[in-house]
């Protein structure tokens, strides 16, 4: 990536903004800095600001970059240029940001140490001056794009083989990290190159030189350039950019791009999108079907373009930029639809949609004036009901129970806009989305004095150091357990090692989930409930304690990585005192344990808001804190998001808790009137009935061109961009070879795999054999297929359908609503409960008629329901509908 002059020029103006006259006198000050590098200094402070103010995506937009990490790289390279005292030592952009969420940390307390830590010199790592070059090499030689574990293993391997003594794995990691970028491009254009490779043809040499007469040079250009569109034409392409190193065809495409920028090859030079691409090997094919010369001539003598792109010239474009500039359009489509108007208006020809896509993509014009109205726009005033006043009158301790769709964030804005302004108020949400939501809201209406962030978050803040961090990972595998705990255990099944691994996993995941100090004060079979798994625990119960404990300690002395359930923990026997006057904890029927004791220990006045019958991740040890809080008790029962039929509708379904005796009265008032439909959704309670529903709707029925799936489909388990479903699938295939995942590779059989899942209680292990089941060797090509039609996070709502699991939805809204039929009925609940009367099998069914409530209030006009998940009721306001289904 280079530095351009427009970039020197943005980035000069912006850090302007950010520069303050006091730092500068601070450095001259407390430690007697020469003028010119108190200048350094406060230039450096005053380029970490400026990095702290753009940290989405949106937020580079609004200045001319596609992705954060564009904006942070050619900010780095600019920084660069300037060598300032503080940071211009710094030529990795991630070490940049590192430096910069320390100082931003830091600043957060009021003091100066934000200032005084650009002054202070870091430690550096002792074991990084151990990783020589033939260590380097060794890694090089190891490196598997996008899988630390398997790198880090064949690094293993490799220095055992070559007698030479590993680093630690923290080492490994940095170094990981640090060339992965390099090393992916690397190979992904090793691998481009011996794929084309394969595709030339010596005997269209002749052809271009001696029938078409180019020069040699020209004609070796051509044949390489027809190689390359014939790559793409290749029937097996999508099956075989896999085992490349690409997840989707759209990034082979791209990374195909910057390849050719590489070679600028005759015929295909000057190309800037896959479109462009995708139609030039498209023509190719098309005229190689009169004949190979035809086919060629065509290449070597005629752009093979979008023709339309030539046809969008300065009319069109003043037509689109008008639009844009006086109208706040949600969708391009919208913006679309007026162009084609304005064109007749002026009796011209209007162009393809598509091209006048590309024109809003490529000028940022769409993006940036959306950013500005989003940014500037004052909301409108609004009205409260007496519910909401009752509540901001009261200066106690409270609870809020708030049905769905009642307001409760908007409740929070109030609350806090009515408080006095030097108050400090700490908001806790219960995950990233409802974070960057609320945030939205309480900036638009300039509240200042709200630190808006999550549990996990707030925890990080305070536990992990900067020497940690690289230390942090996402989930531990049992194959990392097993090698870092050294776990001394035989059995004739090589598969219960791996198995007892995991149970140790998840009483450890148990106790920091909880309030207890001690591993013994928790009894984990608590939590086992299938058959088989609390047969193998209950037989190794004390094994289990003694390595959960032992996994504990590892993570505390840095000897092994840990994970945000564990920082989690540490916060909370940490003991901290949070400096607020207000706390406001959100989703508080979904309580971590471990939060709501730090919550409640806190002297601030405490605000807990949550609706009992949305609590669902219990199976995640989360418990409903408003049963737990003695605080003063409130309601709010009025619904914005939906009418009084779906109101009705959910009333009748949290009725069906009767039949297990945990039925609380409630009230539900739906005041919504929204008519529009231009968002839809089908929600399911798990992703294998999710998956196979969008399979149905795109590759059967036909009748769906462009999906989404609530959060991305990257953050589905069959959907992730490593996903382990082709491992699984080898392995169902007999093909283990093809196996990289470690933990799938200790399986020598998919019988034993079956076993351990049945063995662990894995149900995101279970969803996924039992996809390899029912799709086999379809499975790759559906998904990558739902991959291609699926849309980015900001196109969301132009999606024919989004597809969600009730989790992934919880605080959404849709116009309507499909619920699937993978929902416990009431007869199947009142059966399961009366064979199965205990304490757990009345809280899990209690979930599940809360996962159908859930689904429900999602709908703002219109919800289809099958016949058999309405509850008995028959007054409910229903009419059939041509889908078998029915509709309120």
């Amino acid at each position: 990536m280079a530095l351009e002059q427009k970039h020197i020029n943005l980035f000069e103006k912006l850090h302007k903004l950010y520069i303050s006259e006091s730092d500068k006198e601070y450095f001259q000050n407390k430690y007697e800095e020469s003028e010119e590098i108190a200048t350094e200094l406060s230039n450096s402070a005053a380029a970490l600001r400026l990095l702290s103010e753009f940290v989405t995506k949106l937020d580079c937009q609004g200045i001319g970059f596609d992705k954060l990490s564009e904006f942070q790289k050619t900010f780095n390279l600019w920084l660069e240029t300037k060598s300032w005292k503080g940071v211009g030592h710094i030529t990795n952009y991630r070490a940049l940001i590192r430096k910069q969420k320390e100082f931003e940390k830091l600043s957060l307390n009021g003091s100066s140490d934000h200032l005084d830590f650009l002054i202070h010199k870091n430690k550096g790592n002792q074991s990084s001056l151990k990783f020589n070059d033939k260590h380097i090499k060794i890694f090089q030689n190891s490196f598997q794009i996008q899988d630390f574990d398997l790198t880090y293993q064949n690094y293993l391997r490799n220095c055992s083989e070559n007698e030479l003594e590993p680093v630690s794995k923290a080492t490994v990691y940095n170094y990981f990290k640090k060339f992965e970028d390099e090393l992916t491009e690397k190979i992904k254009a090793s691998n481009l190159d011996n794929l084309h490779s394969q595709f030339i043809s010596l005997s269209d040499f002749d052809i271009f030189h001696s029938k078409f007469n180019n020069d040699e040079k020209i004609s070796a250009e051509l044949v390489n350039s027809a190689a390359c569109l014939m790559m793409l034409n290749y029937p097996n392409l999508k099956s075989e950019i896999k085992h490349l190193g690409f997840n989707t065809k759209e990034s082979f495409l791209k990374e195909t791009l910057l390849w050719l920028k590489t070679k600028d090859w005759y015929g295909l030079k000057n190309i800037n999108n896959p479109a462009t691409l995708r139609h030039k090997a498209a023509n190719l094919k098309n005229a190689l079907k009169q004949g190979r010369e035809e086919g060629l001539f065509v290449l070597c003598n005629k752009q093979i373009g979008n023709k339309n792109a030539f046809l969008f010239n300065k009319q069109h474009q003043q037509i689109v930029l008008a639009l844009v500039k006086t109208n706040n359009y949600p969708s391009k489509i919208s913006c679309y639809k007026d162009y084609v108007i304005k064109c007749k208006e002026q009796h011209l020809k209007p162009l393809g949609e598509g091209t006048v896509s590309q024109f809003l993509i490529e000028q940022k014009l769409f993006e940036n004036h959306q950013y500005s109205a989003r940014t500037y726009s004052k909301p409108e005033p609004i009205k409260l009901t007496e519910e909401q006043i009752a509540i901001l009158n009261c200066d106690r301790n409270l609870k809020i129970n708030a049905v769905a769709g009642s307001g409760k964030t908007t409740t929070l804005l109030e609350f806090a806009k009515s408080r006095n302004k030097n108050s400090k108020i700490l908001y806790l949400a219960f995950n990233r989305s409802v974070k960057n939501e609320a945030q939205k809201k309480f900036r638009a209406n300039g509240i200042k004095n709200v630190d808006i962030t999550t549990a996990h978050s707030l925890a990080y803040r305070h536990i992990v150091g900067k020497e940690d961090k690289h230390l942090l990972s996402t989930e531990i595998s049992p194959i990392e357990i097993l090698n870092s705990l050294e776990i001394d255990y035989d059995s004739e099944n090589k598969s219960d090692k791996i198995i007892l691994a995991s149970h140790i996993n998840r009483f450890f995941t148990f106790y920091c989930n909880n309030t207890t100090n001690q591993f013994s004060e928790l009894n984990y079979l608590d939590i086992v409930f299938d058959e088989e798994a609390r047969s193998f625990a209950l037989q190794h119960l004390k094994l289990i304690n003694k390595y959960a404990e032992l996994l504990c300690q590892k993570m505390d002395t840095g000897e092994m990585r840990f994970t945000h359930d564990f920082y989690l923990k540490k916060f909370q026997l940490s003991n901290p005192k949070l400096d607020y006057d207000y706390i406001f904890f959100d989703e508080g029927q979904d309580a971590s344990p471990a939060m709501l004791d730090v919550f409640l220990k806190q002297n601030s006045k405490k605000i807990i808001v949550g609706d009992s019958n949305q609590q669902i991740y219990g199976w995640r040890y989360a418990i409903n804190s408003l049963e737990r809080v003695d605080f003063e008790d409130y309601n709010l029962t009025q619904s914005f998001r939906f009418n009084n039929g779906i109101a009705h509708l959910a009333v009748k379904i949290i009725e069906q808790k009767r039949n297990i005796g945990t039925y609380k009265p409630i009230n539900i008032i739906g005041l919504g009137n929204t008519k529009q439909i231009q968002t839809k959704a089908t929600l399911a309670r798990t992703n294998l009935k999710l998956l196979e529903m969008a399979i149905d709707d795109v590759y059967e029925k036909k009748k769906v061109k462009s999906i989404y799936f609530e959060g991305h489909i990257s953050t589905y388990k069959f959907g992730e961009r490593n996903s382990i479903i082709s491992d699984v699938l080898s392995l169902y295939s007999k093909k283990n070879e093809r196996i990289k995942n470690p933990l799938i590779k200790e399986f020598s059989n998919f019988k034993d795999l079956i076993y351990y899942s049945k063995k662990t209680e894995d149900n995101e292990l279970n969803m996924l054999i039992n996809l390899v089941i029912r799709y086999k060797g379809k499975l790759p090509a559906l998904i990558n297929g739902l991959k291609e039609i699926h849309l980015t996070n900001s196109q969301k709502n132009n999606a024919d359908m989004i597809y969600s699991t009730v989790h992934k939805c919880k605080g959404m809204e849709y116009d309507e609503v499909i619920i699937a039929d993978d929902f416990m009925t009431e007869k199947s609940i009142v059966d399961f409960y009366k064979e199965n009367n205990e304490r757990y099998n009345r809280n899990k069914l209690n979930e599940e008629i809360n996962l159908l409530y859930v689904a429900v209030t999602r709908a703002k006009n219109k919800v289809h329901i099958p016949d058999e998940l309405i509850p008995k009721d028959k007054s409910i306001g229903i009419r059939k509908n041509n889908a078998k289904t029915k509709s309120s």
